[in-house]
């Protein structure tokens, strides 16, 4: 008997001193004005913290979004938001200065200028994303992801649907 309450206290303290070395975490509930959730692929840390310059600067372009979500696209500010029942992103760099704007549109809403370039440049690919841009850098056009197996690539294309760049993703 003595035996089977030795075994049984030697078997409690083993699980308690497990349980007690397992990590905890711990979460702050309370927003600050400036801080907005980050989602990331890559790096989660609790809470990105926004530049004033940055959020009054999204704010003056894009009054009527509410809620933006926020994330790091490099060294720029990336927000995520609906306007007008439109999904889009807007980027900023750390002193508020407007770098883009893309609008989630549908591929087929591509002008044909852009769907001519495809076919020619990437026949037998899939268009599998698409966004309307407009950019300090070069003003209007277009960006589109296409894939053929397991090739992928981004493509944006000026206003006349030539291609500026391509990026295999």
């Amino acid at each position: 008997m003595k035996k089977s309450i030795f075994m049984l206290l030697f078997a409690a303290c083993i699980a308690f001193t497990a349980n007690a070395q397992k990590p905890t975490t711990t979460t702050a509930s309370t927003a600050k004005p400036a801080t907005t959730k980050m989602n990331t692929p890559t790096t989660k840390p609790a809470e990105l913290n926004i530049p004033a310059a940055v959020t009054s600067a999204f704010k003056a372009r894009y009054a009527s979004a509410t809620s933006p979500s926020w994330k790091m696209k490099g060294a720029n500010y990336q927000a995520s938001f609906k306007m007008n029942n439109e999904e889009m992103k807007a980027d900023f760099d750390n002193t508020g200065k407007w770098l883009q704007t893309e609008n989630k549109i549908a591929t087929a809403s591509l002008p044909s200028t852009v769907q001519a370039e495809i076919k020619k440049d990437f026949a037998d690919y899939k268009t599998e994303d698409a966004h309307k841009l407009t950019t300090a850098a070069t003003g209007a056009g277009y960006s589109a992801k296409v894939v053929k197996g397991t090739d992928k690539y981004e493509v944006v294309f000026g206003a006349d649907g030539k291609v500026i760049s391509k990026t295999k993703v």
